[in-house]
């Protein structure tokens, strides 16, 4: 004859934290905590850009593990893997941005707006890239006040202005002619006028 046993145990039920767990999905707060770590640390005048990979992203997550202690609700917990994963999709996705914002000036007409241009640059990425340009919130808010990713900047982009109609300091900024008598009598401006 067998004999059965059953053995019972005590289920504890824990109080339930809430925290993100690791795999989920990156958070824009996150996000700008990243981006924000590594531009501090990029940036920094003292090391420069002269770090070993290992030492940059050890000093990333330090940064990153402060802002998640300041705010744990927003900002989960991350490791380099995950950190330098992140970086690199929104480095692409940021390098694809700027170029369609490139794209979307050259393409700008007479009197569009900064806006109508953006609005025109999330038409060309979508176009590009067959998805929404999500990550505006932190390339607004950390990733275009960086060098790296920042826009090229123009200046007189209005009209193009050939050398010969730049400015002649010694004619006094002007090629045009000009009437120098009642008579309707025009200056050369390469001579001075006698007169």
């Amino acid at each position: 004859m067998k004999t059965l046993f059953i053995i019972q145990t005590r289920v504890k039920f824990l109080p339930l934290k809430i925290f993100k767990p690791e795999s989920s999905l990156w958070d824009v707060a996150e996000d700008v905590a990243l981006m924000s770590s590594w531009c501090i640390v990029s940036e920094d005048k003292i090391c420069g850009k002269n770090q070993k990979f290992t030492i940059i992203w050890a000093k990333v997550k330090k940064l990153y593990d402060e802002a998640q202690a300041e705010s744990p609700e927003k900002i989960g917990k991350r490791n380099i893997q995950q950190m330098k994963g992140r970086y690199k999709r929104l480095c692409q996705s940021v390098h694809k941005w700027v170029r369609v914002c490139e794209e979307a000036r050259r393409r700008a007409k007479s009197g569009m707006s900064q806006k109508d241009i953006e609005s025109e640059a999330h038409k060309i990425y979508q176009q590009d890239v067959k998805s929404k340009f999500t990550d505006i919130v932190v390339y607004n808010d950390v990733m275009c006040k960086n060098q790296k990713w920042a826009p090229p900047t123009h200046h007189d982009t209005t009209r193009y202005r050939p050398e010969c109609e730049e400015e002649n300091e010694e004619s006094g900024g002007s090629t045009k002619r000009s009437r120098t008598s009642e008579e309707g009598d025009y200056s050369n401006p390469e001579t001075p006028n006698t007169g």
